[in-house]
């Protein structure tokens, strides 16, 4: 797992931990307070 594509990297960067940190950070938020 040497030749990891930038492509990959970009698309798993970007998409996963936006969306899956705004509903999981607004819900918190709105839990917490």
């Amino acid at each position: 797992m040497s030749i990891t594509p930038p492509d990959e990297n970009i698309v798993q960067q970007l998409p996963v931990p936006r969306p899956r940190v705004h509903p999981r950070g607004l819900l918190t938020r709105r839990k917490a307070e």
